[in-house]
């Protein structure tokens, strides 16, 4: 079974488009569980309730009064049933055949990734950011390393992973940008392979202004940020030795330098 986790803060329509993407799966519906984690302010908990009645699928809602979408994901985590966990950020959708095709090559062992297109405000108009781009270079050449395949683990959206994987680990609450690459990193010992879905499995990921990646941060908050990404860089090394792949860290720790 999967677990499809989405965390949302005082959330807006689009929430019913991510919602209904995952009504409309081709996967039995027996398969799968959808948790939605409401934090910070508990006014929409109500327009959630009765929204997610309108849907067939099996549903979990949460709360916590806490914001932040670590510890939002985390309570997913600590809740779910599925063998599987699959993160969807509440302002972006899924195709049709997302979860089906991701559970037919899963592995227990392995992520599974999958295409992502761009859009706006509606999927009528699409584009491509820095995952679809190495999407289509690894779909090309299926051997290519772990090391080239590095780019996969900037996100822990668009992709299908094991508990099994996971285990115990959870993102870190104390950081609300970069965090997303630090919870892959903290998990990558254990990733024996990465396979890549059909091309027409495909995450659709909303650009959206104002989002708490895109917000703008002060030259000092930058600076601090980034030492404290790259402290927990170098622990996560140390705590994974000798099974983590040194290469790798040491490419996180320069993406966190030029970002």
């Amino acid at each position: 079974m999967i677990s499809v986790i989405i965390p949302t803060y005082l959330p807006q329509r689009y929430i019913e488009e991510c919602l209904s993407s995952i009504e409309h799966q081709t996967i039995d519906h027996n398969l799968y569980e959808v948790i939605v984690i409401l934090n910070g302010p508990r006014m929409p908990y109500k327009y959630l309730q009765n929204l997610l009645y309108t849907y067939s699928f099996k549903y979990k809602l949460l709360y916590t009064e806490i914001s932040g979408v670590s510890n939002a994901r985390n309570i997913g985590l600590d809740n779910a049933s599925g063998e599987y966990v699959c993160f969807i950020d509440d302002d972006d959708m899924i195709s049709n055949n997302y979860l089906k095709e991701l559970y037919a090559i899963a592995a227990v062992d392995s992520l599974v990734v999958t295409n992502v297109l761009t859009f706006d405000r509606t999927i009528e108009y699409l584009g491509k950011d820095y995952l679809s781009h190495a999407f289509e270079k690894n779909k090309r050449f299926e051997s290519m390393s772990f090391w080239k395949k590095r780019s996969f683990f900037s996100s822990s959206c668009c992709k299908l992973i094991p508990m099994a994987i996971i285990k115990d680990r959870r993102f870190n609450r104390n950081f609300s940008l970069g965090e997303d690459a630090l919870f892959m990193a903290s998990i990558s010992d254990s990733v024996e392979n990465i396979i890549l879905s059909p091309q027409n499995v495909i995450y659709y990921r909303r650009i959206r202004q104002g989002s708490a990646s895109r917000r703008k941060h002060s030259f000092y908050e930058s600076i601090v940020n980034r030492l404290r990404l790259i402290g927990e860089y170098v622990k996560l090394y140390f705590i994974a030795f000798p099974h983590a792949n040194f290469f790798f860290f040491l490419s996180r720790v320069v993406a966190v330098m030029r970002n």
